[in-house]
């Protein structure tokens, strides 16, 4: 049951369920690709009752890998029911997360299966079949992450009945180059009192799966002879973006036409995704920040009033595009930037760079968040604009005058260290001056080269400011 994603560095990541020798139990494995070389195998779930299976790994525009897998208690003897819930768990900044249940312990149903994915907007969704296992009844359910939890399960798929079909499962979604959503699925349809197949579905929706189109299309056919059928399941779906060559979307899946053993299959679009509008903002960044800064510059340290912050826009499309950008920074108020102008051709990225001026006692101390948004140009469609814009919080630090231990606040430690360095110079420069080893560039807030009154006031007059 292995599952696949890619980070921003272009590390790949390999999960898998893995028994390993002398165990009962299966858990959850990964090795990653990176440089040609493939790592060791690496245990990222420890459950020691339970099962750990079909995994689903997506990597969010956060550079955050969402890791979604089944758990179920099916080697438990006895008369305790076979359970099968959801779990996930999250891999940033090279930590990951404690595992968190999505479904609850107590429900009944099998919730197993898992397809995650995370969409331009930066939400995560989730796809899984859910039903009863003495039935098989099963029905695919879609849920989105908002940030602090999970939606409840909402039925995305026909409710299947004894007469149609016994069941929906192994669903696959993603999300293609036009921002249109798709889901695909495997329904084992009935075909008499003795027979049934599985056929692959699809649909689709428009509005980040806010509405999905009440169409399931069926891409394979039954087809069956007078003692079996042909069985297509397991779609893995995924868009191509070969520009100029293919840009189909292409489903992928498991069957035997020959009824004698499986092999893998492909199905594409007749037509590419193509042409298309899509601009997207994809970095923020800061030239020359050490993790904080000082308001109106401070010389003494390289900092001048102005800090750089860059935006990278690409254009993702198929037509050159003129794009608007603009920078709102914001702390208890906000203020913008810009827009600024820029030509891209299709398939390109340019740098956009704002230089916002922070002016001494005018930009209050604290933490800021920084906004880039790339205007919408012209055919852009619903599905394509949520990449158009990225924020990030907390992302400069402005110090208040005097904090020369840059804690965040100006403190009667940091008055009393400018205060006992008065007078002190570089030694580099006044090594005759005997209290030269006093002298720090933090401590010369007026940047004359000299720790003066200056200074003192300064930190005196922002005595007790905390951020």
């Amino acid at each position: 049951m292995p599952s696949l994603a890619q980070t921003s560095n272009g590390t790949i990541y390999l999960f898998w369920s893995y028994q390993a020798t002398g165990s009962t139990h299966s858990q959850i494995y990964y090795r990653t690709l990176k440089a040609g070389t493939w790592s060791a195998y690496t245990q990222v779930t420890s459950t020691t009752s339970m099962n750990d299976t079909y995994p689903s790994a997506a990597v969010g525009r956060d550079g955050t890998l969402w890791l979604v897998w089944t758990r179920d208690n099916d080697t438990v003897s006895g008369t305790t029911p076979v359970m099968r819930q959801l779990v996930y768990k999250t891999l940033k900044y090279g930590v990951w997360s404690q595992e968190t249940s999505i479904t609850s312990a107590t429900d009944v149903n099998w919730n197993w299966q898992p397809s995650v994915m995370v969409g331009k907007d930066g939400v995560e969704r989730l796809a899984f079949a859910k039903g009863q296992s003495a039935t098989g009844h099963y029905q695919i359910n879609y849920m989105s992450y908002n940030g602090n939890g999970w939606s409840p399960p909402n039925p995305v798929v026909s409710l299947c009945n004894g007469t149609f079909c016994s069941g929906d499962v192994n669903p696959s979604i993603m999300q293609d180059r036009n921002g249109t959503l798709w889901l695909f699925w495997s329904r084992n349809v009935v075909v008499s009192s003795t027979q049934s197949t599985f056929v692959i579905y699809g649909k689709y929706s428009v509005d980040g799966g806010a509405h999905w189109n009440s169409v399931e299309t069926a891409l394979t056919a039954v087809s069956c002879g007078t003692t079996s059928c042909v069985d297509s399941q397991y779609p893995a779906a995924v868009q191509s973006n070969n520009s100029g060559i293919d840009q189909n979307i292409w489903t992928f899946y498991s069957t035997d036409p020959s009824v004698t053993g499986f092999d893998i299959w492909g199905l594409k679009t007749t037509n590419p995704i193509s042409p298309i509008h899509d601009v997207a903002v994809s970095l923020i960044s800061l030239s020359s920040y050490s993790g904080f800064w000082y308001a109106g510059g401070f010389p003494a340290i390289g900092q001048s009033a102005n800090l750089t912050v860059n935006v990278t826009v690409k254009n993702l499309g198929d037509f050159p595009e003129n794009v608007m950008v603009t920078l709102t920074i914001t702390n208890s108020t906000s203020y913008g930037l810009g827009p600024t102008s820029v030509q891209l051709s299709a398939g390109a990225s340019a740098v956009v760079s704002f230089k916002w001026k922070t002016v001494f006692d005018a930009t209050k101390p604290g933490w800021y968040g920084i906004s880039a948004a790339a205007a919408n140009v012209p055919g852009e469609t619903l599905g394509n604009t949520p990449d158009n814009s990225m924020t990030v919080t907390h992302f400069v630090h402005v110090l208040p005058p005097g904090d020369v231990d840059q804690d965040g606040s100006t403190t009667a430690n940091d008055v009393s260290q400018i205060k006992y360095a008065y007078g002190a110079q570089p030694c580099s420069v006044h090594p005759e001056n005997p209290i030269c080893y006093l002298y720090s560039p933090y401590f010369d807030i007026s940047g004359s080269g000299t720790v003066d009154a200056v200074a003192i006031s300064v930190a005196i007059a922002h005595y007790g400011i905390f951020t």
